[in-house]
């Protein structure tokens, strides 16, 4: 089967090092079956079973209730597969041809599109970036090196990015929605930071588990858990969530009753666009300072031509902090801040301020600075909710100050998107 494919493939280097962590005890079969009802979010989850030959579905609250397998039996060797940024299509890269291909859904059937450039050894994992361009891909090269590319799944297109730096088989990755890339290695069992721009690998720590073969990790966009499909040297297997600030891989479930090795990609794109945007610098309320306007549904024109945006995703539950906040049409490299207030400035119309308009006021609060990437995105969150303060049933509104500095049409070298408001629920 795929495993003993896979086996073959990586057992002479797997075996260079010997396992040293011990594997945490499972969580106990009452508990799980009390965790998989408690109205814990569930998002779709669906991969590749490798150990039984399966294309399946599940979901992140009960991975072995959820388990169902899809179609025939399927031995395809896709060893990395994800959902593209909209969490639409399914693709996959077709190890033994190097060929990239997409999944179909209803019936598990791999249609290849054509073959991949760059990467001629054993590819172990892909991801897709939230801009919905980037992704992500894992090579083993063999003598303990892996590398990073990245390019477009859409034309097979991959360019080099760099090695680990450091003796390793990372056999998976996932990003998150503020581009934060991980890696799994099964060789220390350890998790670990990567760098998107040189590859260059960081520990994170050691996961807990003695992972061996094949492993599948995603991230649920829409609440910023990682989640893991960890099969272990003792054949035994677990459904996990990652600790990114530990490493360590907290046990959701004990999956080895299901005997499955599992290539995975949970289905989010990162959750519906949440609250209300209002207060736009499009010339439908308050004209922008010098004429600047923006197209429908964006701030005040900065230097690029377009206005700034602010969109919020997630969840407006303030006992949950799943909320989060994506910019667009920043300029790249500039700092962005994202702030809160309490009060919807000129009953929502906005004030002029900078090149922009002013939408959020009364009771400001910073929630961070981010700097945005080559194509002027930038996020926040989730989690803002111990620095906002809100609480089930209030209302307030968001907005980001953003730098421009070279080019500023009214010439005060910053501007504003948008205005977002969200009111919570308990």
């Amino acid at each position: 089967g795929s495993s003993n494919r896979i086996q073959r493939l990586l057992a002479v280097d797997v075996h260079l090092v010997r396992r040293v962590l011990m594997r945490t005890a499972f969580l106990s079969s009452s508990f799980l079956s009390l965790f998989a009802t408690l109205g814990v979010a569930q998002t779709e989850v669906w991969g590749l079973d490798l150990r039984n030959d399966a294309f399946f579905t599940s979901n992140t609250g009960d991975f072995v209730g959820g388990y169902t397998p899809i179609g025939a039996p399927n031995n395809e060797q896709v060893y990395a597969l994800d959902f593209d940024a909209t969490a639409t299509t399914l693709w996959g890269v077709r190890d033994s041809t190097k060929e990239y291909g997409t999944f179909d859904l209803t019936t598990g059937q791999f249609t290849a599109i054509g073959p991949v450039s760059g990467p001629t050894s054993i590819i172990t994992g892909i991801t897709a970036a939230k801009n919905g361009t980037d992704w992500y891909l894992l090579e083993y090269q063999g003598s303990l090196t892996t590398i990073l590319w990245v390019g477009d799944i859409t034309t097979g297109t991959f360019n080099y990015v760099g090695t680990m730096g450091l003796n390793s088989l990372m056999i998976d990755i996932a990003i998150d929605v503020q581009g934060n890339l991980y890696g799994n290695d099964i060789l220390l069992n350890s998790l670990y930071s990567i760098d998107p721009s040189t590859g260059l690998a960081t520990l994170i720590g050691p996961t807990g588990q003695p992972t061996e073969y094949a492993q599948g990790m995603d991230f649920d966009w829409s609440s910023g858990i990682l989640y893991a499909a960890l099969f272990n040297s003792d054949f035994s297997s677990v459904f996990a969530e990652m600790d990114l600030s530990t490493g360590f891989a907290n046990v959701l479930q004990d999956t080895t009753p299901l005997s499955v090795e599992c290539e995975i990609a949970v289905k989010s794109s990162g959750g519906s666009t949440m609250g209300s945007a209002y207060c736009f610098g499009d010339g439908s309320g308050m004209a922008c300072p010098c004429g600047n306007n923006g197209v429908a549904g964006e701030g005040c024109a900065n230097s690029s031509g377009s206005g700034g945006v602010v969109s919020s995703f997630g969840s407006s539950s303030a006992s949950a902090d799943l909320l989060w906040f994506n910019g667009s049409n920043l300029l790249p490299g500039q700092p962005a801040l994202l702030f809160v207030g309490e009060n919807a400035v000129n009953n929502g119309n906005g004030a002029l301020f900078g090149d922009g308009l002013r939408c959020a006021g009364l009771n400001v609060i910073r929630l961070g600075v981010m700097v945005p990437d080559v194509n002027g995105d930038a996020s926040w969150g989730p989690g803002l909710g111990a620095l906002g303060g809100w609480t089930s049933g209030d209302v307030r509104r968001f907005q980001t100050w953003y730098r421009d500095p070279n080019g500023s049409p009214c010439g005060f070298g910053f501007n504003l998107t948008n205005g977002v408001e969200v009111t919570f629920t308990p």
